[in-house]
């Protein structure tokens, strides 16, 4: 419903949708998550035809600079809710890059809006106490900031192949109209709790063996469903086994 009434027509709902989906794939951030800040942050910027048109890069630099920091849920809200309100405001305050942005784990946001702003960190922080900096000059510029200081540092997680895999799964499950049968929730709940033992030991491989055969099993019945799991499988295998590998010690 959120989606509806922040993008008008069909086309730019899936084009916003498609972005959405892109982000959390390449940031470990569940779909879910991702699309509600999303949708409250691209209403701020929505009435603003300069920051409107560089939302999406924005957004994409935030989401780099969190993934990278590792914050936790509710430093990444109140990181959105500081752009957002800079946005509404107009102008840049030191309440927000200060006690909202910085304070919630971004404290390097000085020196790249600084650097975005082709001035030192010193002139910008001056420029800022004083009113002299409008968002509308700041935000378009600091989205391509961001990505370049954060995109190389995110470092990819068990936890975060696993977020993906469900999200993989749960979109071919919407796609296809099916429900998750039991056997299909007991197996996600058990690669859950799988990537959740990573790092520690694990013994007993009967009972994953066991519940792998039982998936195979239910998922025969079900073969558009079951090129989903594979799909998201094969992701797993791509970007995140090797990391569970590795963190593993099998006694």
């Amino acid at each position: 419903e959120r989606f509806k009434s922040s993008f008008g027509g069909v086309r730019q709902r899936a084009e916003a949708f498609e972005f959405v989906r892109k982000e959390a794939e390449r940031t470990g951030v569940a779909l879910s998550s991702t699309a509600e800040q999303y949708v409250n942050f691209y209403d701020q910027m929505k009435n603003n035809p300069v920051m409107r048109s560089s939302a999406n890069e924005l957004f994409s630099g935030i989401s780099s600079a969190i993934a990278a920091k590792g914050l936790s849920n509710e430093q990444s809200q109140r990181v959105f809710t500081a752009f957002s309100q800079i946005a509404a405001k107009g102008k840049v305050s030191m309440e927000e890059l200060s006690g909202q942005i910085a304070e919630a784990g971004l404290g390097e946001i000085f020196d790249i809006a600084a650097k975005s702003m082709n001035k030192t960190t010193k002139e910008f922080i001056q420029l800022v106490s004083t009113g002299k900096v409008f968002s509308e000059d700041l935000l378009p510029k600091l989205g391509k900031g961001l990505k370049e200081a954060f995109d190389s540092k995110i470092v990819d997680t068990p936890a975060k192949a696993f977020q993906r895999f469900f999200d993989r799964v749960s979109l071919g499950v919407a796609e296809f109209g099916m429900a998750l049968t039991p056997v299909v929730m007991g197996g996600l709940d058990l690669l859950n709790d799988a990537m959740t033992e990573a790092g520690t030991k694990i013994t007993n491989f009967n009972d994953l063996e066991d519940a792998a055969k039982r998936l195979g099993d239910s998922l025969k019945d079900n073969p558009q469903l079951a090129k989903a799991f594979g799909d998201a499988i094969a992701a797993i295998a791509d970007t995140g086994l090797g990391l569970l590998t590795d963190g593993l010690s099998i006694s």
